[in-house]
């Protein structure tokens, strides 16, 4: 064995003899060499042999001698070079072996140790017996001197053992074997090995290897262990705890140095402090500081000891330990940054808009947020642990558990399933499903988000609806407006047969029937206008109550006897400003429509009240904006109306009565009323139950003093004298319409110009010059339209009078015109009488 330190000085006869028995073969074969040349020499000399001959033989042996020297050389060699070999392993193995192991010399001191030894002898100065001296427990006089016999019989040249119990760096009351043996060939040296747990009793002695295996790796995890005594006494550390402090372990134990030395700051908790009746763990973050003054953060986790403490008779049994996690700068950076990125994503989970759930592989929810959870606390209860599908209706679930399987089995992206939510009130959502996966990208759930597009899908309903009411309405109004021509030239024409045709003709009753069913076709198409809202209104301000007190009888006669009919009056009802002619119609084509409800008879119920809102309410398809309104409920007992007719209820022409009960007019004229006036309708219905219609209209914020009487209508006003003069130019593009015009006026006296379209008047007026006293010209007219015939006849004659006639409502012209008031309209169809009384009011002013 290779020692380090001071020279080694020894008598030993054997090592002489080691080294004869090196150096005597290479002086025995150097002697034969030099004799085999002497010989030869003399042979030379005294003997007849020629010169040559003798000289190969010298030559010849000398080079046999030297190859005898070069084997023997070789061979010594690789004895050497073994030797060395096993030298090395010999220092390795004690170097490294695991029990303490120390070579000390003449007076007891340190001449040589491996590196476990370091535990116990940390100063090479010190004798051993000096270090184990402070380590032994206090008041162990046995063990003391055991250990001075001890070291007395390796020093005669005896081998001994003994067994005393010291303070271990990581094990308080550690028992320890300590073995000496003098060191042969070296006088006065001995061979020390301490082993520790070693010579225990019953199980603890079987166990001995493995607690040795332990204490080795307790002592090299980079982790700080340590155990503590009454007022925090450090009663051991491991290794890599005393590295951190800057103190041997030995010192920690001996000097009884406090844990409180080493703490400049800790969390909440006493490191101290042991649980009486708790063995958990308590965990804190703490500051220590090493023997130089150097600071570092650290983890402790505490625990509680005592309970299992193996001497609890020792005058400082164990109280408590701990392990301490040291934090390095990076590391603090980083769990502060998993930190903040772990509140943020837990604040985006729980608070994202959208409902969140995370599912496994079978479908079943682990975890939602917030949003989620609430969506189902009435259908679900306690989301986790239940399966998803339950969360969607029957019909769509089949269709997830596809995706699901698509998901396992492609790549691709999944399909957004759209489906109703058994939420406590029936939602439509968007599901957006995404697979959730490992780091080895094994797909282990799935992310759903659920999006509610309920209010998304009622305004495309809505939408849908609008534009399906709005195309019907144009439709109808295009209708209308030809029609309209078609019955003015009728009428117009009877009007003129009439002339001609007194009453007691033969043909007065077939004209007249003309006549009147030409009337019925103009209400059925002044409907079909209300429904398109192209219709003339007279709006004016009116008391609602009063206006169903005047209808109340006729709405008795048109509902019969077997129908009870209760109107209800609300207090204090605000004003409205609408037609009275339109409104009226609309609350009789609802009692009419109920009426026809109750076959059987029945109870109709009127009823009124002031509505205010706040904020705008969802009906259905109608979205009421914020205000005041006056509300209007007609209910009835009746059948009801099925769901799927809810929808087209206000179609023109649409009815479920049986031929000839109903033109399917009655609704779509109540529909367009409403909304030219600017109100809502909304319908609830259920079958067998009844139907409930109710009308909010804006509620007008002006007093009482703000009505104006109804202007007097009537076709024979100023119908004494029709007759009159003038030149008027006549602008209407249905022949029709014009020939009849022409005819009525001229027939009255006026002086007619016609003009088949705007573009042919605007021309006559530039060429022509004509003294103009009257302009009566359609509205709607292929090319230049009335409009813009009066924006442009304005310009050359800006004080002449004009009258519009047309099919559209009077606000679309005034819209059109710039609400010019000098501009006066007659509606078609009109009368020869209507026709003549509007031009004889105008010429006459």
């Amino acid at each position: 064995m290779l020692l380090k330190g001071e020279e080694i000085k020894t008598d030993d006869p054997s090592s002489k003899q080691n080294r004869a028995v090196l150096v005597s073969p290479i002086l025995w074969l150097t002697g034969a060499t030099l004799a085999a040349s002497f010989y030869l020499v003399f042979y030379y000399f005294f003997t007849e042999y020629d010169f040559p001959s003798v000289l190969l033989y010298i030559f010849t042996g000398i080079s046999v001698s030297l190859a005898i020297i070069l084997w023997f050389s070789l061979r010594q060699f690789q004895m050497l070079q073994q030797s060395v070999v096993e030298s090395q392993i010999y220092r390795d193995a004690f170097e490294y072996a695991y029990d303490a192991q120390l070579i000390l010399n003449q007076d007891g001191r340190t001449f040589s140790s491996n590196f476990s030894a370091g535990r116990f002898a940390t100063n090479k100065n010190e004798p051993l017996l000096a270090a184990l001296d402070k380590m032994m427990i206090e008041g162990d006089r046995e063990g003391r001197y055991n250990l001075s016999v001890l070291r007395s019989s390796a020093a005669e040249g005896k081998s001994g053992e003994v067994s005393t119990r010291i303070y271990s760096p990581t094990n308080y009351n550690a028992r320890m074997l300590v073995a000496a043996a003098p060191l042969k060939g070296f006088r006065g040296m001995s061979v020390w090995r301490i082993v520790q747990n070693a010579q225990r009793s019953g199980t603890h002695q079987d166990l001995a290897p493995e607690l040795a295996a332990l204490q080795y790796v307790i002592d090299q995890v980079p982790i700080g262990i340590f155990t503590l005594g009454e007022e925090g006494i450090m009663l051991g550390v491991n290794n890599t705890m005393a590295e951190w402090l800057g103190w041997p372990p030995g010192e920690i134990v001996s000097k009884k140095l406090k844990i409180d030395e080493f703490l400049i700051a800790q969390g909440e908790g006493d490191v101290n402090a042991a649980e009486e009746k708790s063995n958990q763990p308590e965990i804190c973050s703490v500051t220590l500081k090493d023997k130089k003054g150097g600071t570092f953060n650290a983890t402790l986790v505490k625990v509680n000891l005592k309970q299992i403490s193996a001497d609890k008779t020792h005058e400082n049994p164990i109280r408590g330990g701990g392990l301490i996690i040291r934090h390095m700068d990076n590391n603090l950076a980083l769990e502060s940054a998993f930190k903040r990125s772990r509140l943020l994503f837990k604040r985006f989970f729980e608070d994202a808009p959208v409902g969140i759930a995370l599912v496994d592989l079978n479908g079943r929810i682990t975890e939602a947020n917030r949003t989620f959870r609430k969506m189902m606390e009435k259908t679900l209860g306690k989301v986790e642990g239940r399966a998803v599908a339950d969360a969607i209706k029957k019909d769509d679930r089949e269709r997830l558990a596809n995706i699901f399987t698509f998901a396992m089995s492609s790549t691709d992206m999944l399909p957004i399933l759209e489906t109703k939510v058994l939420t406590a009130q029936e939602k439509v959502a968007s599901l957006y499903i995404s697979r959730l996966e490992d780091e080895y990208g094994v797909v282990v759930g799935f992310v759903i988000h659920f999006v509610d597009v309920t209010e998304q899908k009622n305004l495309e309903v809505q939408f849908v609806q609008s534009q399906k009411m709005q195309a019907i309405g144009q439709l109808a109004g295009g209708i209308a407006h030809d029609f309209n021509n078609i019955l003015t030239a009728i009428m117009g024409y009877c009007d003129l047969l009439l002339l001609r045709h007194r009453p007691g003709d033969q043909s007065f009753g077939d004209i007249q029937q003309i006549k009147q069913n030409s009337t019925r076709a103009a209400n059925l198409v002044r409907q079909l206008l209300a429904f398109s809202r192209q219709q003339q209104l007279k709006p004016r301000v009116l008391n609602i109550t009063d206006i169903l007190s005047e209808l109340a009888n006729l709405l008795r006669r048109l509902i019969g006897e077997n129908i009870k009919l209760n109107i209800t009056h609300g207090r204090d009802l605000g004003l409205l400003k609408v037609d009275q002619v339109q409104f009226e119609q609309v609350i009789i084509n609802m009692v009419v429509n109920a009426r026809d409800a109750m076959p059987k008879g029945g109870e109709l119920s009127v009823r009124t009240q002031n509505a205010t809102f706040d904020a705008p309410v969802n009906y259905g398809s109608e979205v009421i904006p914020a205000g005041e309104y006056v509300q209007i409920d007609v209910k009835d007992t009746g059948v009801g109306i099925p769901k799927e007719n809810l929808t087209r209820i206000f179609e023109p022409f649409f009815t479920t009565k049986g031929p000839g009960a109903g033109t399917g007019l009655g609704l779509s004229t109540v529909y367009g009323i409403v909304k030219q006036t600017g109100g809502f309708i909304i319908v609830d219905s259920t079958i067998n139950v009844g139907t409930t219609f109710t009308v909010f209209l804006p509620r007008h914020m002006g007093g009482e003093e703000a009505q104006a009487k109804p202007e007097a209508e009537s076709d024979d006003q100023n119908t004494s004298d029709l007759t009159g003069v003038g030149t008027i130019l006549l602008v209407e593009d249905e022949d029709a319409v014009r020939s009849f015009s022409t005819r009525a006026l001229r027939n009255k006296g006026y002086k007619v110009l016609e003009a088949p379209s705007g573009d042919a008047a605007l021309k006559m007026i530039i060429e022509d010059r004509p003294k103009l006293d009257l302009l009566v010209t359609d509205v709607m007219m292929p090319g230049m339209d009335g409009p813009a015939l009066i924006r442009e006849v304005r310009k050359i004659m800006p004080d002449i009078k004009v009258v519009c006639i047309s099919g559209y409502a009077e606000d679309t012209l005034r819209e059109k015109i710039g609400g010019d008031q000098n501009i006066h309209f007659l509606p078609k169809p009109f009368s020869l009488k209507q026709l003549a009384g509007k031009v004889k009011e105008l010429m006459g002013a």
